[in-house]
């Protein structure tokens, strides 16, 4: 039994690169699937590590996406993660929504570093429907990819507020 505990530590402890969000946006393809770790902000009323002024954005059919990625407690289907995560998320999931929560009640910014697998729409034409509406990930599909949280290496609290494209995608002018 302890060492099942002990492996998931293990696979974190080794040396790993970090990742800004943005990093991690403008390789969306390659990463897709891939364990990683990320660096980022965490604003109140939404569970998305967001990206800070990144220079290059996502963009699929003249939309432009918001320089995030939604934070996921499971790689349940969708629906089935609402319910699971009332009852049974996982505990580092747990415990970053708790720190997120308290840190939102005093309208703070949480700097994390988060481990978990990427994921995005693959080709990433699919990111938008054939409405020519995004369907992407987090509210209203402004996101082109979330991570199923695996680990939270670490969080700070901070004032502040953060610089992103916030509000997109955006159909942007030609």
């Amino acid at each position: 039994m302890i060492i099942a505990q002990l492996v998931p530590l293990l696979l974190f402890a080794q040396d790993v690169r970090i990742l800004s969000v943005c990093q991690v946006v403008q390789q969306l393809q390659a990463l897709n699937g891939s364990l990683i770790t990320v660096q980022g902000a965490i604003a109140p009323g939404v569970m998305v590590i967001q990206g800070e002024s990144c220079l290059q954005h996502v963009v699929v059919k003249e939309f432009e996406f918001w320089d995030g990625i939604e934070l996921y407690p499971t790689d349940l289907d969708r629906r089935l993660a609402l319910h699971y995560f009332s009852f049974a998320a996982p505990e580092e999931f747990r415990r970053l929504h708790s720190l997120w929560r308290a840190a939102g009640k005093q309208n703070r910014i949480l700097v994390c570093t988060i481990t978990g697998m990427i994921e995005t729409w693959t080709p990433m034409t699919l990111l938008i429907d054939k409405h020519d509406l995004p369907q992407g990930f987090g509210q209203e599909g402004r996101l082109p990819a979330r991570m199923i949280v695996k680990h939270l290496d670490s969080c700070q609290e901070r004032t502040g507020r953060i610089h992103s494209n916030e509000g997109g995608p955006v159909k942007k002018d030609r």
